[in-house]
């Protein structure tokens, strides 16, 4: 099919951050490689980690494009 553009590889930056944190948590924030636009991130999160709406910032390095999500944890 003609004009149909294929996706290319992207670089993210994941960042998570912990309910009422002004920054993200170190050590849950990576860099992605999308491979043909399809990526998957992992967060295993602590059993010790607060409950509660926790922020997931996705960046795409070359544009700065930015996505952002919340996820619940129960405790």
């Amino acid at each position: 099919m003609s004009g149909v553009a294929k996706p290319t590889d992207h670089v993210f930056r994941v960042e998570v951050s912990p309910p009422g944190a002004q920054a993200p948590a170190p050590w849950y924030s990576q860099n992605v490689v999308a491979k043909d636009g399809t990526a998957r991130v992992a967060l295993p999160l602590a059993l010790n980690d607060a409950p509660g709406k926790w922020t997931v910032l996705v960046r795409e390095v070359a544009t700065g494009v930015i996505g952002r999500a919340t996820a619940s944890v129960a405790p």
